[in-house]
């Protein structure tokens, strides 16, 4: 653990946990990720990176802060691409394989989940009209050049992936 003094401060912070830009401290995501025991230790280690505190007596709190969270707000006035490719790198520094279980990618969250983070988004449908359109028009979305340029050239990979396949109905599909 390298300990560096802040600028103009005494204090000083675990590198670990803080990075300082410019005199900010910001902590590192990867930081609280919690790791899970698994009984081979072999096979490495595992992580997880909650949404956040969902505990029953926190879910009240939890849905009204997300709820009230102003995205396009975050992106203007606090630098959000920034935060949010900073917390991408230092999830990449931190781990060899990072899985993020988003919901569709609509949502402004979900977005940032389909968007910017993702090396690989893979398109988990089911096999009915409704499902497999909505894949289709979201790999449309995710391929579209405007999106690279924005990802600074980083390419995305898309896999579409049937899921809750149904032995005895639209098997074919």
């Amino acid at each position: 653990k390298s300990i560096k003094p802040l600028k103009n401060h005494e204090q000083q912070y675990d590198s670990n946990t803080f990075v300082n830009i410019d005199g900010l401290l910001i902590r590192k995501p990867s930081s609280l990720a919690i790791e899970i025991q698994i009984s081979q230790k072999q096979l490495g280690t595992l992580k997880i990176l909650s949404a956040g505190a969902r505990a029953y007596d926190q879910f009240d709190r939890y849905t009204k802060k997300v709820r009230a969270f102003d995205m396009s707000d975050f992106y203007k006035s606090w630098a959000g691409g920034s935060y949010f490719e900073f917390f991408r790198k230092d999830l990449e520094e931190a781990a060899e394989f990072v899985l993020i279980d988003s919901r569709t990618g609509i949502t402004e969250l979900g977005g940032v989940c389909t968007h910017h983070f993702p090396d690989l988004v893979i398109l988990m449908s089911a096999g009915n009209d409704q499902n497999i359109q909505g894949a289709l028009w979201m790999a449309e979305i995710l391929s579209k050049s405007h999106l690279t340029k924005m990802r600074d050239g980083r390419k995305l990979n898309i896999l579409p992936v049937a899921a809750r396949v149904e032995i005895a109905a639209e098997k074919e599909k």
